[in-house]
């Protein structure tokens, strides 16, 4: 996940992801916001790296993405329809029960469910917690990935949990 505040030159950190990875590219206020997205996805292309969008079809497909990332406040809204060409991805962010039914309603491939546990990004919000998280995991009919401070010490407090596909963050990258 792309965070211009704490990261403004994601650059860096993708240069150090290896293959299974994937960038969800965030940086909504950025001012080069276009031309940042287009730099960054030809740089995951060039590294085998999944490269998304977040809130933005249009610029997703400008960007060349391979796909869409839509955040729950997004998800919620979307009419449905995500104007992506067949086989590119679509990932939502589900905070709750309600937000995993409408991912599947409108084909999503895959979820962050978040946040796990307090994060910088939101700061004064508690996390899920480990006995909600377990509860969202087995609700979820996706395949999931865990999101929200997520560090090396938090990944060591999560349980196995069936679906989940990976984990996601912004910190655990970082140097």
């Amino acid at each position: 996940m792309t965070d211009e505040k704490r990261c403004p030159d994601p650059t860096e950190v993708i240069e150090t992801l290896p293959e299974d990875c994937g960038v969800i590219f965030r940086d909504y206020q950025h001012p080069g916001r276009e031309q940042l997205a287009s730099s960054l996805a030809e740089l995951c292309r060039k590294k085998g790296l999944i490269f998304l969008v977040a809130g933005d079809p249009v610029l997703a497909r400008k960007a060349g993405a391979d796909g869409l990332h839509l955040p729950e406040w997004a998800l919620m809204r979307h009419p449905g329809t995500t104007g992506l060409a067949d086989r590119q991805i679509l990932t939502v962010s589900a905070h709750g029960v309600r937000a995993l039914r409408r991912a599947v309603a409108i084909g999503a491939d895959a979820a962050l469910i978040a946040p796990a546990f307090e994060t910088i990004s939101h700061k004064g919000r508690s996390g899920l917690g480990i006995h909600r998280l377990q509860r969202l995991a087995a609700a979820s009919p996706l395949p999931f990935y865990v999101l929200g401070g997520i560090t090396a010490q938090t990944i060591k407090r999560l349980p196995p949990l069936k679906k989940m596909a990976g984990m996601a963050g912004i910190s655990l990258f970082m140097k």
